[in-house]
């Protein structure tokens, strides 16, 4: 309930990452610049979008689609996108309408 009045702390992201040799492991740490704002939960390659994929928790404020961040991976920064809240593949299902 103290949550619901204040607010989340923490908000729930897709993000498209800049990188097609690594998946995004676990725990990956999110960054704006020098902050650390957050961390991954999972990655992987999105096959049907051809591009690099993370899930991620970030800090509020920087869960707004079209955030630059960028994520760490095996100690090297990649740019990442935050995404709108919707399947980043057919989102409105016309593929199934067809």
């Amino acid at each position: 309930m103290k949550e619901k009045q204040r607010g989340a702390k923490k908000r729930f992201v897709t993000l498209v990452i800049d990188n097609d040799v690594y998946d995004t492991p676990y725990m990956s740490t999110i960054w704006h610049g020098s902050n650390a704002v957050g961390e991954t939960t999972s990655g992987a390659w999105g096959y049907r979008v051809n591009q690099a994929i993370a899930l991620g928790m970030v800090k509020s404020g920087f869960n707004e689609p079209g955030q630059k961040l960028e994520v760490e991976i095996y100690g090297r920064r990649y740019g990442a996108t935050v995404q709108e809240d919707k399947p980043l593949w057919d989102p409105k299902n016309d593929r199934l309408r067809l």
